[in-house]
């Protein structure tokens, strides 16, 4: 082959991987690691390019009388480009480096990003015997975050009743949840702050405008009220297992209830923040043992000393569970407490009952678009549950027991998960003592929202 040929061809071969490189997918389309890739691929073509470049540059110098003046020109010409290219590519690296480094300060910044989120109920009901009553039952703000990949928080704020501090308006502001977690491995974290304690089903009836009914059951208003918070430390974990099943655990130190044991159950048994009126921490701890998004078991236990002095306990267990089956949903929970009393010689008070619920989505026997284009995938569930509760009074001396149960039957709407529409109608009645409604039947209305 002639010289001549012999350069225009090996120059070819040099340019073409650089032009094709050069006509490929801008690199600031690609994924990073990609990027990366290719231009390393790139750098390695351009070395190739560097080296053939100084073959011809040798060919030339040994076929000086054969070789045409203008192609040592072009030859050189085209060595500046590729110069040029490499100054170019060494740039487009630092570029990349840089636009790296500036992902990572903006993943970092969003990771300390804290997330808002609301929600709250508002509901109107008749009682016989009472009066109508429209309550703005509560106003919830949510924030959370994870400012550090080990390391999260969560808290929840709640404004009750529309409250407005400093004013004889009533309500109140409290702090229900707000902890922070420090993870110590994968599936273990210790927690510290003002906790829920993990007593009863707060997965179903903690958050009211997702609860399937209006009201609280009774046994999550005076045996594990769903708003029970305590400071506390303790660990959390899960474990996961095959065939999707799971179980989470929760157990903590916690101040625990005092000694305000009454008709009320142990709703007035709450201590406040930072108090504790005597030297023994209480224990709390669920276990829930999960299938999927499906079913739920889940088994509490709560022990501690009540009293001023430490002396006598109050302890307890129950179980609880949620079941999601095709357009059924099923949930419930069964509560056993008791407080010692101060004569040795009597039986301990005794706190027992629970709730079963189930509902069912009726909408399934309607038409995709039922309720309109903007809400395809809107709810319509029946609901009905069951409550009974028993309460031994601790402050009496005669053993009072106040006993109580009601039927709930209602329409639960929800267009959006975002918006919910609950009808109920209860009915109730007491024996000896009445608790909380005693003989007296309702209606309700009400309206939750979650943001």
């Amino acid at each position: 082959m002639k010289p001549k040929l012999l350069l225009r061809s090996t120059l070819a071969a040099a340019l073409l991987p650089l032009v094709a490189v050069s006509v490929a997918s801008p690199l600031h389309a690609a994924e990073p690691a990609d990027v990366d890739t290719r231009l390393k691929l790139l750098e390695a073509r351009w070395d190739r390019m560097e080296a053939e470049l100084a073959a011809i540059r040798g060919l030339i110098e040994r076929n000086q009388g054969a070789v045409p003046a203008p192609a040592a020109e072009s030859l050189a010409a085209v060595s500046e480009t590729v110069n040029a290219l490499g100054d170019d590519l060494e740039a487009i690296r630092g570029d990349v480096t840089t636009q790296g480094q500036a992902l990572l300060a903006a993943g970092a910044a969003r990771q300390r990003d804290i997330a808002i989120s609301a929600y709250g109920a508002v509901n109107a009901s008749k009682r016989s015997g009472r009066d109508s009553l429209i309550d703005a039952e509560s106003f919830e703000m949510v924030l959370s975050g994870q400012p550090h990949e080990q390391i999260s928080f969560f808290s929840e704020i709640e404004f009750e009743r529309a409250a407005s501090v400093g004013a004889e308006r009533g309500g109140e502001v409290l702090v229900e949840q707000s902890y922070v977690d420090m993870a110590l491995t994968d599936s273990l974290s210790l927690r510290g702050g003002v906790i829920l304690v993990p007593f009863g089903n707060n997965e179903a009836d903690h958050y009211a405008p997702l609860r399937d009914v209006i009201y609280r059951p009774l046994s999550s208003r005076l045996i594990a009220p769903t708003d029970w918070t305590d400071n506390g430390f303790g660990l959390v974990g899960h474990r996961e297992f095959e065939q999707n099943w799971q179980l989470d655990w929760e157990a903590y130190l916690i101040a625990g209830l005092d000694d305000q044991i009454g008709f009320n159950g142990l709703r007035g048994a709450r201590q406040g923040f930072g108090e504790d009126n005597n030297n023994d921490k209480a224990f709390a701890g669920h276990l829930t043992l999960r299938n999927s998004d499906d079913l739920s078991v889940g088994l509490g236990i709560y022990t501690g000393a009540y009293d001023n002095a430490g002396d006598h306990q109050l302890s307890g267990w129950g179980v609880d569970f949620n079941w999601r089956h095709e357009g059924w949903k099923f949930a419930g929970e069964y509560l056993d407490m008791r407080a010692e009393r101060a004569d040795a010689e009597a039986d301990a008070a005794n706190m027992r009952g629970g709730y079963a619920r189930a509902g069912y989505d009726v909408n399934r026997w309607f038409s995709r678009n039922w309720s309109g284009e903007y809400f395809p995938d809107a709810r319509l569930s029946l609901i009905y549950e069951f409550n009974y509760v028993s309460i031994e009074d601790l402050t009496s001396p005669t053993l009072l027991v106040g006993r109580e149960r009601k039927h709930v039957l209602g329409w639960r709407y929800e267009p959006d998960h975002s918006w919910i529409l609950k009808v109920n109608r209860e009915w109730s009645d007491a024996s000896g003592r009445p608790l909380l409604n005693g003989d007296a039947d309702g209606w309700a209305m009400g309206v939750g929202f979650v943001f």
